[in-house]
């Protein structure tokens, strides 16, 4: 059986965000939902968030804030491989969902961080430009957390929670919120964070902000950047669709780059 080697997935200096769009459409299954792909999306979303989360030990620890004590052992490298693995999974929805409404995800990203930033900054174009932009702007990043939504009179003191505080809500927020942008407010997640309460938001923001999501917590939380997450998804459906599932790349140290 032949292993793709690590040289082998860097072809370029960085990834463009377009190229692993035109992949991602490439490798998706034909369209089984019958014009409904936006609720089946929404609970595949759903369902690898519980696998990142849940099936390779309380992966959830390694988003908490700074200084949050948890029990345990210290989070092992084999777990942020895994979930690494997971992120991929992740991210591939996420580029899918875009293709599939005809938005270009480097559009939508440079948009979404112009908003939340303020600034004018130059389009976001590969892989390499989004992960600085992203870890230089999570304090900028934020959402609406429970206080907000409940007292709107707090918000401006205490309700936001931004991504470089807890990356945890955030993900959770910004996975709920993708979910119910496309299910219209039915696909409502735990935990209850009177989300109800915050107007369904449109399904192009919603995407923009869980891809900004996930390329955070792939450098901040597992050292893993994202583009060697992308990449690794690359030569994993790759070798599947030669191999089968059943003889899966599984990520580890040889693939990371940067």
């Amino acid at each position: 059986m032949t292993q793709t080697s690590p040289a082998e997935l860097y072809p370029q200096p960085s990834l463009d965000l377009a190229d692993y769009q035109q992949f991602v459409a490439s490798t998706r299954r034909p369209d089984e939902y019958n014009g409904a792909w936006q609720q089946a999306y929404a609970g595949f979303i759903a369902s690898e968030q519980m696998e990142f989360l849940m099936q390779h030990g309380f992966g959830a620890m390694l988003l908490l804030p700074r200084g949050f004590e948890y029990p345990g052992p210290e989070p092992s490298d084999e777990l942020r491989y895994r979930l690494a693995d997971e992120t991929g999974d992740l991210l591939w929805l996420g580029f899918d969902i875009a293709d599939r409404m005809g938005l270009s995800t480097a559009e939508l990203c440079t948009d979404s961080l112009r908003e939340f930033t303020s600034a004018d900054a130059a389009p976001i174009t590969n892989f390499a430009e989004l992960q600085d932009r992203i870890m230089r702007s999570a304090q900028k990043i934020k959402v609406i957390n429970k206080i907000g939504l409940l007292f709107p009179e707090e918000r401006a003191a205490h309700g936001h929670t931004t991504l470089s505080d807890d990356p945890n809500y955030l993900f959770m927020r910004a996975t709920q919120r993708l979910c119910r942008s496309l299910e219209q407010g039915s696909h409502d997640m735990a935990p209850p964070t009177a989300s109800e309460l915050e107007p369904i938001q449109a399904t192009p923001a919603s995407t923009a902000l869980y891809l900004l999501t996930l390329a955070y917590i792939a450098k901040d939380r597992l050292g893993v950047s994202i583009e060697d997450i992308a990449r690794f998804n690359m030569a994993k459906l790759q070798h599947r669709q030669q191999f089968g599932k059943q003889y899966d790349l599984q990520f580890d140290s040889s693939f990371i780059r940067s």
